[in-house]
């Protein structure tokens, strides 16, 4: 599947996907100082690729008449994954209490809101409000 995924796409998915590897390079080097964050940026890129390339249709004509930028998706896709694992209850500890693996997740979704205020994309108040309702989330799931 790799092999032809990668063949028959879309010039837009092809631009999708070199920002993920970016991205994924990004998070090589931010996060690879343990052994959980050495591990994440090959789980996340394979996972966003695996979403990306489901919704590609989709991707394709968002990309090709300008409502979104392909860094945009990227980091769309990489703040679903990172607050799915992290709100999910499967890297916890026990109820309120990440495990991890779901602290790295936590640290990268919050990576990903800077990348998405730096970005102007979002406001300082609204990143916060974001960190603030998965924190809540965290508190009631485990």
């Amino acid at each position: 599947m790799n092999f032809f995924s990668n063949l028959f796409t879309t010039r837009e998915i092809k631009e999708v996907l070199n920002a993920l590897d970016a991205f994924s390079t990004e998070i090589s080097e931010r996060f690879g100082s343990t052994l959980e964050g050495a591990s994440l940026s090959g789980k996340v890129r394979d996972d966003c690729k695996k979403m990306l390339l489901n919704q590609s249709d989709k991707i394709t004509a968002a990309v090709r008449n300008g409502s979104v930028s392909a860094r945009r998706v990227c980091l769309n896709a990489l703040k679903e994954n990172a607050e799915q694992n992290v709100v999910s209850g499967d890297n916890h500890i026990y109820r309120g209490v990440l495990s991890s693996w779901g602290r790295v997740y936590f640290d990268l979704y919050k990576w990903v809101l800077v990348k998405f205020k730096e970005d102007g994309i979002i406001t300082e108040d609204i990143m916060q409000d974001e960190i603030q309702s998965v924190e809540h989330d965290i508190k009631n799931v485990g």
